[in-house]
């Protein structure tokens, strides 16, 4: 029997609400904040000076949102690390000095101690309040000289302080993951098939699952997919056409699952990721495995209303990367982003 803590009907999930009568299902773009960008890098020789992206978690505790990003800073042979800020109204955030992990000379900095000796490549965090000495878990992509792409697991009694899986990498398969959650006592990993062994054509969203955090499934599910499959005519080139992009960040309503993807939108002439569009787009779940979107296709943020074309020194279109968070406060409902590609990994923002 499932075990939810509550039900949340959305009139766009037609799952839970299967029946309907003389209705046009439409959808609202989320609507950014204009105070635009909510983090952005910290001073010439901080943690995050050199390179800011999302791929992280906010995570709503007592009144307070965490939130959990990669950071890069200009030290030499410097990585991309887990960093750490706190916020009261989702908009305004610090990055409080832990005093953990020294960088550049000092402690002064916003850095978990939690180190990969590699490249962090994502921070999924998932918070259990009633498993104590184990209240925080994360699960990140790591890369470096040993780990290709692998998934790597850690815990935590404050969410600062990390003691990492002697069984680390815990996947034998190369994932780049956005979505955590656990329903009726399983763990589900979400994100997208990763490198040259992807075992599809495309990039899809799949889901590894695990009892205990640590031991996870070497076979997948595969939730989502947006590329043509026979009878229709197939692309083989990895790189062009409609993909996935790092699978889905969930929000867990209980009886539902609201997930935010990256949609991957190559030409199908070329396979030069110059040309590529990727916009945030929104799926639904029911049991964690599998997904759908209400509307195919239906942009929840669309780059187009970034103007990031204009901005970008480069003149890439725009691209959007996300990861998992979303949380309601007052009568706002708030999600975060970062722009993907050369020029855009200076900030996160909210929508």
């Amino acid at each position: 029997m499932n075990q939810i803590k509550e039900v949340v009907l959305f009139p766009f999930d037609n799952y839970n609400i299967p029946f309907r009568h003389g209705l046009q299902l439409e959808l609202i773009k989320a609507k950014r904040y204009e105070g635009n960008p909510v983090i952005v890098p910290s001073k010439p020789n901080g943690a995050d000076s050199s390179a800011i992206a999302y791929y992280g978690t906010v995570i709503e505790i007592d009144g307070n949102l965490h939130l959990w990003y990669l950071g890069k800073g200009n030290a030499e042979n410097s990585q991309l690390r887990i960093c750490y800020a706190i916020s009261k109204d989702g908009f305004h955030w610090e990055k409080p000095e832990l005093g953990s992990v020294e960088y550049n000379g000092n402690k002064c900095n916003n850095l978990v101690d939690l180190d990969w000796q590699g490249k962090a490549m994502s921070c999924c965090v998932l918070y259990e309040p009633e498993d104590t000495d184990r209240r925080f878990k994360i699960f990140c992509e790591i890369e470096s000289e040993a780990i290709r792409n692998q998934g790597c697991v850690a815990f935590s009694d404050d969410g600062l302080r990390w003691k990492q899986s002697p069984l680390n990498p815990v996947t034998h398969i190369r994932i780049e993951p956005t979505g955590l959650v656990k329903r009726n006592g399983c763990y589900y990993i979400v994100g997208q098939n990763a490198g040259i062994d992807r075992a599809f054509q495309k990039r899809v969203l799949i889901v590894s699952a695990s009892y205990d955090f640590e031991h996870w499934t070497s076979a997948v599910s595969m939730g989502f997919r947006r590329d043509d499959l026979p009878p229709r005519p197939v692309i083989l080139d990895y790189q062009k056409g409609k993909q996935v992009h790092l699978g889905a960040g969930l929000w867990d309503r209980g009886n539902t699952l609201i997930g935010l993807y990256g949609q991957w939108n190559a030409r199908t002439e070329t396979g030069d990721r110059r040309e590529l569009r990727m916009d945030i787009g929104l799926l639904i779940s029911n049991d964690a495995l599998h997904y759908y979107e209400p509307i195919p296709d239906f942009k929840i943020i669309d780059t187009s209303e970034e103007g990031w074309s204009e901005k970008n020194p480069y003149g890439d279109p725009p691209r959007f990367a996300h990861g998992q968070g979303i949380v309601n406060l007052g009568d706002k409902t708030i999600t975060y982003y970062s722009i993907w590609g050369r020029g855009g990994d200076n900030s996160i923002r909210a929508a």
